[in-house]
This record gives C-alpha cells, structure tokens and sequence, in this order.
C-alpha cells in the first residue's frame, strides 16, 4: 500500500462543492456529504487506496462490469459472456496472457496486435478452454484489481477537479467507472453501512440518543446546540463517534486550553484538514466552513 498518499486539501472541496452548486442552481446534501467523506478519508492511514480495497472487501457485489453483474453466481459463463465481458474491461486492463491466447473468440473481428509481448498462443479456437480461462474469479479480480489502481485518483478528482462528475455531458455514468456499478450509489452505500457497523461498538445509551438527536438538529438547521450534563457520563464519546460514523457530516473539533485564537483555528484547521501553517489560516477555515458546509 501507498503510505506517501496525496491528502486533499479541504479549501479545494469547498470551492468545488460551491461551483457544482453553482452550476446545478440547487443543493445536493448527499453529493457533498460524498465529497467530504472521500476528502476525510484522504487524510486517514493509506488515504484514498485504503478507502478503494475497503470498498472492495465490503461491497464486492459492486464490483465487476454489467454483464459479469448480470450473469448470477454460480453461473458459468458461456463464450457469450466471454465475448461480453471483454468488450466491457478496457484493453489495457484485460488480462493479457488469456486474451492472447483466446483472441480469436474474444475478438474474432479484429487482427491479432501484439501489444501483450505473450503473442498469440497454440490452440487459439477452444472454447472449452476459454470458459475455463476466462473465468468468474478472475474476471472479478481484474475488476477489483483495476478499481484499487484507478479510484484514488478518480476520487480525489471527483471533488476537486472543475468538470469531474460521477456523469459525463450526456448524462451517462462515466467511462472511467467500467469497473463498478454505479460509483456515487456504490459510495453511498458504502458511507451507510460502514455508519451502522461503527455505531454498533458503543452501547446505545439515552445520553448517546440525546447527544445524535442534537447533532442532527444542528446539521438539519445550520443552528448552534449546547449539550449539557454530568462530567463521563458519555457526552464526548457519542461525539466522537457520531462524527466517526458520518465524517462527511461532522467534524470534531478539541479545543485547546489556551486563550488563543491562533490555536482556536488550529485546532479547527486540523479536523477540517487545511494545513495549520497556513499564513491566511483564519480565512481559510471560515471559507471552507461557509461553502463547505452551504446548503
């Protein structure tokens, strides 16, 4: 795993959640949340490549190209699907020593291009061999292999880059998503379960209820909420892990003990993810919370 990951700046998210709502003329609080998920998950250990291969592990029925999702386990593909499925993976991803071996039926239309250094193999028509070559396992790894490679980029372009959708200009998903159905589906539901599997470590306490019912009120009306109690008694911890459930949401912010302002922001600059060395790191904050969190 890459543990020298690009770590997205939360001023870019910002401006591009405001230009997307800019240009759609509307809010979209799920897109942003989405936005701001990818954007935390930058920051954590492995960054964005962990956050693929988690994807992978979790949502596995997810992955593959639409007729590898069509076809039900444990249905063995026939040369039809074959056929199918290689049209669907871009060359470049295709597992190569099979194809050359089985160009001939994968792409009967074409001449042979060795772009592979394998070269076309003996017994080139055998059906019966593609079918075993070609198979569901493999198929599948190449798809998961391939989103491992390609998502940390295509997400932290998602919300970074000015024109980068999850849809190209005629409303299609993006060619660059062949590997998975629906990417922005896939996330969300990514988000909701990795949430519920977070939020059943901690004992769900009417304090705990208490504390997400203000969370949610605050988010829901862009209000302030004073949480008051007892010390230990779990006002902190449900913090802690509502904002671990929904980091796309909330963000926990431990104020220093200084009197300070430039540790106030600090200490803020820090949970947002903006480089506390910043020479303009007031202004930075209070954009980022204006338009990162606008709706």
């Amino acid at each position: 795993m890459n543990t020298n990951h690009t770590r997205i700046p939360a001023d870019l998210v910002a401006r591009k959640a405001r230009d997307v709502e800019s240009i759609e003329g509307h809010a979209d609080p799920q897109l942003r949340e989405i936005f701001w998920f990818i954007q935390w998950a930058s920051w954590q250990h492995g960054g964005l490549e962990a956050l693929a291969r988690d994807i992978v592990a979790t949502m596995g029925e997810h992955i593959g190209t639409p007729r590898m999702r069509a076809t039900q386990v444990p249905k063995v593909y026939t040369v039809e699907d074959c056929v199918q499925i290689c049209r669907e993976i871009p060359d470049r991803f295709l597992p190569k020593e099979v194809f050359s071996r089985h160009w001939r039926i994968l792409c009967p239309e074409t001449e042979f291009i060795d772009h592979t250094g394998f070269g076309p193999r003996p017994f080139d028509w055998d059906p019966a061999g593609l079918i075993r070559d070609f198979n569901r396992d493999l198929c599948w790894r190449t798809c998961a292999d391939s989103f491992i490679q390609e998502m940390p980029r295509r997400l932290e372009e998602l919300c970074t880059v000015p024109g980068q959708s999850f849809r190209d200009s005629h409303g299609k998903l993006s060619e660059r998503d062949w590997m998975v159905d629906s990417l922005r589906d896939t996330l969300t539901q990514y988000m909701e379960r990795r949430a519920r599997d977070i939020a059943q470590r901690v004992a769900f306490t009417e304090i705990t209820k208490q504390v997400w019912e203000a969370l949610d009120y605050a988010l829901e009306t862009r209000s302030l909420v004073h949480i008051d109690g007892d010390p230990r008694i779990g006002k902190t911890e449900s913090i802690e892990t509502r904002s671990l459930m929904y980091p796309g949401r909330f963000r926990m912010v431990k104020t220093p003990c200084s009197n300070s302002d430039g540790d106030f922001f600090k200490a803020i600059a820090i949970a947002l993810g903006i480089d506390p060395r910043s020479t303009k790191l007031k202004d930075q904050v209070e954009d980022v919370c204006d338009w990162g969190g606008r709706h």
